[in-house]
């Protein structure tokens, strides 16, 4: 987005990462969201919290974030930990600040797999025909029958993703996504189908796009 910050702009008439904290905020079972942020705008990220979303802004936490996504993420878990606001079996969910379109089914899908994984993730088949390349050259084309495109938020007990994290940081491991972390040191990850509308906001256009879908997804969550 170059020096756009997307997680401000505004998605009907809220800022985006107000919307995407609103099906959170929404959702019985969760009890604290922490936001890793800018460390330079730590008391900006507060003061919108709490004027678009009153009372319910106690329930965020604002945390600096890293050089990275995973050390944003870690830090987060630190918080969590050294605040004691989660317990080693709580499940925990990590997700895209530029993710509006969550909803309830898919948190329940998410926990309900959890009894069976050491993490549980949102995804999608791949509708269409991936080739592999290098160059100009197309090398050949994948089985797109065993792809599947990741979304978030990705679900993980607390002590397990905590753990990982602390142990990718000692060793300076990066992964594309939290999940990746276990498939690294050996536990183990599930799936669940991902709404095909849990779109990501990655250019400017796409705030256009999500404005558009928003009424066909607005619903009680």
């Amino acid at each position: 987005m170059g020096e756009v910050d997307k997680l401000t702009l505004p998605l009907e008439g809220r800022p985006l990462l107000v919307q995407t904290l609103q099906p959170f905020l929404n959702y019985d079972p969760i009890g604290w969201i922490v936001v890793a942020a800018n460390p330079e705008r730590l008391a900006e990220f507060e003061a919108l919290f709490r004027e678009q979303l009153g009372p319910a802004a106690d329930r965020i936490k604002v945390t600096a974030g890293g050089e990275h996504r995973q050390q944003s993420i870690l830090n987060a878990l630190r918080l969590l930990k050294e605040q004691k606001l989660s317990s080693p079996e709580d499940p925990i969910m990590i997700h895209d600040g530029a993710r509006p379109f969550v909803t309830e089914q898919l948190f329940n899908d998410l926990l309900e797999k959890l009894e069976q994984y050491d993490g549980v993730i949102p995804a999608l088949p791949v509708r269409d025909t991936i080739k592999r390349v290098q160059g100009n050259k197309v090398l050949h084309t994948e089985d797109r029958e065993t792809l599947r495109l990741v979304q978030t938020p990705q679900v993980f007990p607390f002590a397990t993703i905590f753990e990982l994290h602390e142990r990718a940081a000692e060793e300076e491991f990066l992964g594309t996504d939290d999940a990746s972390l276990l498939e690294k040191y050996g536990k183990t990850v599930g799936w669940v189908d991902g709404p095909s509308y849990n779109l990501k906001v990655t250019i400017p256009e796409d705030i256009a796009l999500l404005s558009h879908l928003y009424q066909g997804y607005k619903q009680p969550i």
